[in-house]
């Protein structure tokens, strides 16, 4: 459905109060690169229709994947380890530093779930809206010199 580069595209996250609908935007993140699909299932019926050899097919749900690239920076790199994590408390600055902050993040377990969220990528020509991401992996690459710019998700 979308594969562009991080040229003139406007990547925002909304956090959703309910898993599906489409959220308020409230986050915007300069991202590199990404690629989001559906992807449809098809549900075949094992009963003979029509023709003796003949089978039904049916649409079954359709599932989105994906990943995107972004560079580092504090206020990223916050949200995203946030949603896949689990909550994050009010960070607090460590003791004697007006700079640094300690995280704290809460995962989630038992029957809790991860907070969903919301994207809209829009490419000028295209806008595409995702609804119901979850994050199920975390992948971060640090190159020997230069910015951090490697992670996807």
């Amino acid at each position: 459905m979308s594969n562009y580069s991080g040229n003139d595209i406007k990547f925002q996250i909304g956090m959703e109060d309910t898993y599906g609908d489409l959220a308020a935007m409230q986050y915007a993140i300069e991202v590199t690169q990404y690629n989001i699909n559906v992807e449809p299932s098809i549900i075949e019926s094992k009963a003979l229709v029509g023709a003796a050899m003949s089978h039904s097919i049916s649409p079954g749900m359709s599932t989105v994947k994906g990943s995107f690239t972004f560079e580092v920076n504090p206020k990223n790199i916050g949200l995203l380890l946030g949603l896949t994590l689990g909550t994050e408390t009010s960070p607090a600055l460590v003791g004697g530093s007006t700079l640094a902050y300690a995280h704290v993040y809460t995962p989630v377990t038992g029957g809790d779930s991860l907070k969903s969220f919301s994207i809209i990528a829009d490419k000028k020509a295209n806008v595409f809206a995702f609804v119901g991401v979850k994050i199920d992996k975390l992948k971060l690459r640090l190159p020997r010199m230069g910015i951090y710019s490697h992670p996807s998700i």
